[in-house]
């Protein structure tokens, strides 16, 4: 008799802790391959993203970029709040349970469908209210842009089966469609003089259906394209979920409430000003996502508890200290930055993008200690420092921006960032027992593994698994 709770095809206990055995470890070489693919794809986007941005800049202005900027706002509020952590349970239970793709998909695509219906209906009645000081046309953009909802999540379900199946070279293929279909339309508005919240809105949605299409073809050419859901697949899902969706909300907290905040209270121009620091500094945190992504998956498959300190310890390695240099660089040129991509009518955000860049680096770190943490089955973790994190946003913007205004905000997110960072790095160290200067600094050891792969790179024959 087949054991409650128990998988036939794996022996995987199916319920909140899902766990597998005898999984195969990814070997170093295939790590630093998966880093450097979704590397190299991050580097196109952000360079995609700030023609976007300078476009959009130059086009509307300060006022009509702090319109679009609450047009893009609210509706990706409510999908990280209602969607209950599915992405995250999604990626682990298809890392952990290889062979169930089909089941797996079926069964998250049922589930953001619901998620969708019920945010739609939530968005229509929020919009007015907290869009009520904006004039028509950004409430009706905004509300034509609660169709990226169901977009997105179906987009995203697709998505994670290719992620936690490490299939990353075609996760991060559609993840540049994505940015690259926006930007092509952006281009095409700009040629045909068409530039306004509504069709600009309507760009976002027609990328976002480019990529759900070819999303849903490549998960069907690797033959996980299910339609048949599974109801026990269902609670260890929204469990695992709910025990990440705490921290995802107070992220979004944390992330984007000095902007909401700011789209409330104060005038269009200043929250113009802000999203362009913030799309400055999103090419630090760009730099964390990119490698969760690939340790997500990766320390999700990891069985030994030494494989996974090590692998552990040199994503959080090369996330913090490329963040750091890379920040350091952009602080000193933060003002060519601006006036070459987006002109001199925001150059009074450059102080303010400075501090952002600081934020930047500690808010790049966790991204990765965060999804290292869920793959090790510690979700609860990363959710607890957000939410500790959260407090010290909502009190430091209490406090700072009525006296400071966006460099009010800006202090904000740094002080939460170094918050999270900190609770998540001690409690990291007490799950894999390893110090802090360990998991922050690299060792000799670490530094000599890196140039072996460096000399080895282009060298097929040293494969050593290391």
């Amino acid at each position: 008799m087949r054991r409650p709770g128990v998988t036939r095809s794996t022996g995987v206990r199916m319920d909140v802790s899902i766990e597998a055995v005898n999984l195969p470890a990814v070997p170093a070489r295939r790590i630093a391959g998966y880093a450097g693919v979704s590397f190299a794809t991050s580097l196109a986007m952000q360079a995609l993203g700030l023609i976007s941005g300078t476009l959009l800049a130059r086009l509307l202005g300060p006022t009509g970029r702090g319109e679009l900027a609450a047009v893009l706002l609210w509706p990706g509020i409510l999908t990280v709040v209602g969607s209950v952590g599915l992405t995250d349970a999604m990626v682990y239970v298809t890392a952990r349970e290889p062979g169930r793709q089909r089941a797996v998909f079926a069964t998250g695509a049922l589930i953001a469908l619901v998620q969708s219906a019920a945010l739609m209906i939530a968005g229509h009645f929020l919009l007015p209210l907290v869009l009520g000081h904006f004039d028509a046309e950004t409430t009706r953009a905004a509300n034509l842009y609660l169709l990226w909802i169901p977009l997105n999540l179906l987009t995203l379900a697709a998505m994670t089966i290719l992620q936690g199946s490490l299939s990353l070279v075609a996760f991060n293929v559609l993840r540049l469609t994505l940015i690259l279909s926006t930007v092509l339309g952006l281009l095409a508005l700009y040629l045909v003089q068409e530039v306004s919240l509504w069709t600009i809105a309507q760009v976002y949605i027609a990328a976002n259906l480019i990529t759900l299409i070819g999303s849903f073809a490549t998960v069907a050419s690797f033959g996980w394209l299910g339609f048949r859901p599974e109801g026990r697949l269902i609670r260890p899902m929204l469990l695992y979920g709910l025990k990440s969706h705490a921290g995802n909300v107070s992220a979004l907290v944390n992330e984007r409430a000095d902007q909401a905040l700011i789209s409330v209270f104060l005038a269009p121009t200043q929250l113009g000003l802000y999203a362009v620091s913030v799309t400055i500094s999103s090419a630090i945190a760009l730099i964390g996502s990119t490698f969760s992504t690939v340790a997500f998956p990766v320390l999700s498959m990891a069985t030994r508890g030494e494989q996974r300190r090590r692998d552990f310890a040199r994503f959080t390695h090369a996330t913090l200290w490329l963040s750091a240099c890379t920040a350091l660089a952009m602080i000193f040129a933060t003002p060519l930055i601006i006036d070459v991509f987006f002109g001199s009518a925001f150059i009074a955000a450059t102080n303010v993008t400075q501090v952002l860049l600081i934020a930047a680096i500690p808010l790049s770190t966790k991204y990765l200690i965060s999804a290292a943490l869920k793959a090790i089955n510690k979700p609860l973790v990363p959710s607890v420092a957000e939410v500790i994190s959260a407090v010290v946003t909502i009190a430091a913007l209490g406090a700072f921006l009525p006296l400071l205004g966006l460099m009010g905000a800006a202090f904000a997110s740094l002080l939460a960032y170094i918050t999270s960072l900190v609770y998540m790095a001690i409690m990291a160290r007490q799950h894999l027992r390893m110090g802090v200067c360990t998991l922050l600094f690299p060792t000799k050891l670490d530094i000599q593994w890196l140039v072996t792969q460096l000399r080895g790179w282009n060298r097929p024959a040293a494969r050593q698994n290391q």
